[in-house]
């Protein structure tokens, strides 16, 4: 016994760890929905770009999301833009129903619509960070 925990429960641990990682391939259907970052499946989805113009209808700060020409676009992470740095939600809290703007996106099977680059009246253009 070495600091309280025992060899025995070690050994235990250890192989149930190892029966975990060996039948792997049998159950990684069944979870890959639960680590889309970490699961590729040997498969690359195809992911096309599509520039969306118009008016926004909606904004949805608490989720991320604006609707502009009836697409629903997932706006998440950190944007810079005049000489800042905003996280999404203040981002949002820039653009108002009514505007017009010009989103350029990426569409993804399994996310939607993500913008990349969001382009406000006056040309104020605010681009995602890597």
């Amino acid at each position: 016994m070495v600091m309280g925990v025992s060899y025995k429960g070690l050994l235990v641990a250890a192989i149930i760890v190892g029966l975990l990682v060996a039948a792997f391939p049998f159950y990684v259907d069944y979870v890959k929905g639960y680590a889309p970052i970490y699961y590729s499946g040997g498969e690359e989805e195809e992911e096309e770009t599509y520039v969306v113009k118009g008016v926004v209808e909606s904004v949805d700060a608490a989720q991320g999301v604006i609707v502009v020409d009836g697409k629903s676009i997932l706006v998440k992470g950190e944007w810079s833009g005049e000489g800042e740095t905003l996280y999404y939600s203040d981002l949002l809290a820039k653009v108002k129903p009514g505007m017009s703007v010009t989103v350029y996106c990426r569409y993804s099977e399994r996310w939607g619509y993500m913008a990349e680059e969001i382009v406000l009246p006056g040309g104020v253009t605010y681009e995602k960070e890597e």
